[in-house]
Formats: C-alpha cells, structure tokens, sequence
C-alpha cells in the first residue's frame, strides 16, 4: 500500500511540475514594451498605434493593461507592410504583418508624450464620465484641424481623449470642430 501511495505521490508531484504555467506579468509597461518593439524595426518604420485592454471597464475597477498592440508600417520590396506586435500580460508576444498600408492615423513621432500612466491618472481624476469600455488606443488622428497625438480611452459610443502634449482632455475627437456631425 505505501508503495502505491509513494507512486501516485510522484506522478502527482511529476505532473504538477510539468503543468506549471509561465508567472504572470503583474504591470506591462506600455513604453517599455514600444521601445522594445520599436528597435525591432528599420529604422525608417512609422509608428501608427498603441491599442490596449485594461483589466476591467474602464468606469467600473480598470487597473492595468491586460493586453498591448503596437502598429507600425515600413516598406519592404517597394511595398508597404504592416507589423503588429502584440503583447500579453503572462509574457507572450505575437509578431504578425501584412502587405497592406495604414491609413486614418498621422505617424506618431515624438517620444517625448505623456506616458499612459499619466493619462491614465488624468481621466480617473477628471469630472467626466468614464467610457464603459475596457479599450485605450494612442493615435495620430486625421481631421481637419491640425492636434497632437491623444490617448483615447473608450469605444465607439463614448471616449474621453486625453491631449500627449498638454493633458487637455476632450470627449470627442480634437481633429474635429466642435459643431462636426459625423454622416454615416
């Protein structure tokens, strides 16, 4: 019998050790991760976009980044690609492309922005109402008025954008008017 016990204790002790799951990434640091991304690439790549997903809704507990995604294009053979490094909070990364280009977005060129973390702090402490989404996206948006690149929390429905250079914060896009009514 104590030889039974004694086998299915190891195999038990064999298994779990073998299952044991990669540790969890508590924090991912959304320019650290963009730096590193970045030096993956030629030199003459544009930067597009930083997507994420926070751990919660962002007017409900929303934390930390749970997920990261960062678009850049370059241009291989005379033809623009597309490269999308993806980030997960237990370490994994997932590099993709696609011969295609970007559109709707002005690159991103300055580094010098307000961190995620900033603009984070600055939407919790802003007397406006959180966007019921668990989305972030840092972009360069096209419009007809010249703006810096924003940090946009939210979705379709709601967004609160968040100025990179000034930590102004709008709840529609500043590449627009005030008075624009989009026609869909």
């Amino acid at each position: 019998m104590k030889k039974i016990l004694l086998i299915l204790f190891s195999v038990l002790l064999f298994s779990t050790s073998c299952t044991k799951k990669k540790p969890v990434i508590s924090d991912i640091n959304i320019e650290e991760v963009t730096k590193v991304d970045k030096a993956q690439m030629p030199d003459s790549c544009i930067w597009y976009e930083t997507l994420i997903i926070m751990d919660d809704y962002l007017d409900q507990n929303a934390e930390k980044p749970v997920e990261v995604v960062n678009i850049f294009q370059a241009m291989v053979d005379e033809d623009p690609m597309v490269y999308k490094f993806q980030h997960f909070r237990n370490g994994t990364t997932v590099k993709d492309s696609i011969r295609s280009f970007w559109i709707e977005d002005y690159p991103i060129k300055d580094d010098s922005l307000i961190t995620f973390n900033k603009a984070f702090e600055l939407i919790k402490e802003v007397n406006l109402p959180k966007p019921h989404s668990r989305h972030v996206c840092l972009r360069n948006p096209m419009g007809p008025l010249d703006t810096n690149p924003q940090w946009v929390f939210g979705n379709i429905e709601s967004q609160l954008w968040v100025n990179t250079k000034t930590g102004e914060i709008k709840t529609s896009n500043p590449a627009f008017p005030e008075d624009f009514e989009f026609k869909y």
